[in-house]
């Protein structure tokens, strides 16, 4: 399908929904799909669930990939970055495991998985080398499978590794 008409559906369904969304959003949406609407569809049901229609945060949940049912988990990826890139104050982990408790549901696997792909879109923006390093240093970490009787557990235990990393200090 061409590009312009991939647009115009997504523009019918944005004003259909009642979306406030941008022009910019819609033709970087377009260019991301590679001609396939249904893929352009999806984006746009998850950025829209997003609603910030920033370019930065557009292309965050694309380069996840991340399903609409699971966008809490990009929730709390957006809690683990709020200092960075959402302009909220500084990182604590009483507000991580408070986020983390948001999550409990969605199979351990998953959530590392969902984070795995979300903070390679971040080294991918990365705008430095020590800041394209530490979420380097955090795929590292979380990109590790682990099949145990509690991965919950591990998982907890990377993320908190992974605030360590963020708020710039040594693991």
């Amino acid at each position: 399908m061409e590009n312009r008409y991939i647009y115009e559906l997504l523009e019918q369904v944005c004003q259909f929904e009642g979306f406030e969304y941008k022009k910019e959003i819609l033709n970087y949406i377009v260019e991301e799909s590679n001609g396939v609407p249904r893929a352009a569809l999806t984006y746009l049901q998850q950025i829209a669930s997003e609603s910030s229609w920033t370019k930065e945060v557009a292309s965050l949940i694309i380069n996840a990939g991340i399903e609409t049912d699971q966008i809490e988990v990009f929730e709390f990826c957006k809690v683990l970055l709020k200092s960075r890139l959402f302009g909220g104050g500084e990182l604590k982990w009483k507000d991580v495991l408070g986020a983390f408790k948001k999550i409990k549901n969605v199979p351990p696997e998953t959530t590392r998985i969902i984070i795995t792909g979300f903070m390679a879109g971040c080294l991918r923006n990365s705008k430095s080398i020590d800041e394209a390093r530490k979420f380097s240093k955090i795929i590292d970490i979380i990109s590790i499978s682990y099949y145990g009787p509690r991965p919950e557990h591990v998982l907890m235990n990377n993320l908190f590794k992974i605030m360590v990393i963020l708020k710039g200090q040594n693991v």
